[in-house]
């Protein structure tokens, strides 16, 4: 039987940790053949270590960048997790039930094999895949993972997903945060590929690399428009650049340039309504925007 690793990063994050690993302690103990977590630490000061240590954590360290894909690589290639495993990558603001975890460890994962499903997406993130030896994050957002393989499916679609915290949750704001999440990794992150994840041709055998080279290719517009038209760095002061670009968009005197940008990606599009906290429609037409992972599942039945 492959194992499951529950893995991240973090720094600074006794008491998150303690929050995800505290309900998970009986089920790390009682199939240490079959489950671990491993975590990458950034130079924590706080208790982080021991909390780690306390549970039976595989505790490795690299000196925390907001490049997060080579934080996340650390524990990639640690050699502890095996070709086949599986990983379920957590972020410290996440929380797992433990009787997801029991279903993963008893019949769970072997059903996703027997069906050639090898990852299980959340909105766009892969929060639980099988590992091959070529695979490795890359990108930032870290979502980005080189290798994948087909075939994908959706955790909102397992029964009683939204009913109750049965399976993952996030303790974020799911609206507010999606949003400025959003708009923060189109509109800071240069290395982002994480939509290769979802239009490649792993998922889609013809690939639609045009598609993706278009939208990429208005994405760095976007950001040369920034730099030249708002003074943005696009670097290490992403608080300072969101905050220029939340003043433009309250201003509200856009030229036309920027109007085409609002015309055409739809995240610009809602954040600047969330900003603003109304809807002025007659700013904007958009018509285009990612299509994330609703087309991908092409599996008629999932068996969990």
């Amino acid at each position: 039987m492959s194992k499951l690793w529950i893995c991240g990063i973090c720094q600074n994050n006794s008491k998150d940790l303690g929050e995800i690993l505290d309900p998970l302690e009986s089920l790390l103990y009682d199939n240490q053949d079959h489950l671990g977590t491993i975590w990458v630490d950034g130079g924590s000061i706080d208790t982080t270590h021991f909390t780690l240590k306390s549970y039976g954590a595989d505790v490795l360290e690299r000196k925390w960048t907001n490049d997060h894909d080579f934080q996340m690589n650390t524990y990639m290639r640690a050699g502890l997790i095996k070709h086949g495993d599986w990983v379920l990558q957590l972020d410290t603001s996440e929380r797992v039930h433990p009787a997801f975890i029991d279903k993963l460890l008893n019949g769970m994962l072997s059903n996703f094999e027997q069906q050639g499903i090898n990852t299980v997406y959340q909105r766009s993130k892969p929060i639980l895949f099988k590992y091959h030896d070529d695979q490795i994050y890359s990108g930032s957002p870290h979502w980005g993972i080189v290798g994948q393989r087909r075939h994908a499916v959706d955790i909102s679609k397992f029964d009683g997903f939204e009913e109750d915290k049965n399976y993952l949750w996030s303790l974020r704001d799911d609206i507010n945060k999606w949003i400025t999440n959003g708009i923060k990794y189109y509109l800071l992150y240069g290395r982002s590929n994480h939509m290769y994840l979802i239009y490649s041709p792993s998922n889609y055998p013809n690939g639609p690399a045009t598609l993706i080279q278009e939208h990429e290719a208005k994405r760095h517009d976007f950001r040369n428009w920034c730099r030249s038209t708002l003074s943005l760095s696009l670097g290490n002061d992403g608080l300072g650049d969101m905050e220029t670009f939340d003043a433009y968009l309250k201003a509200g005197n856009f030229d036309a340039e920027f109007i085409q940008f609002l015309n055409y990606e739809k995240i610009i599009a809602n954040y600047y309504r969330y900003v603003n906290g109304e809807d002025q429609q007659h700013i904007y037409d958009t018509q285009n925007e990612w299509k994330y992972v609703e087309n991908v599942y092409n599996l008629d039945t999932i068996v969990t």
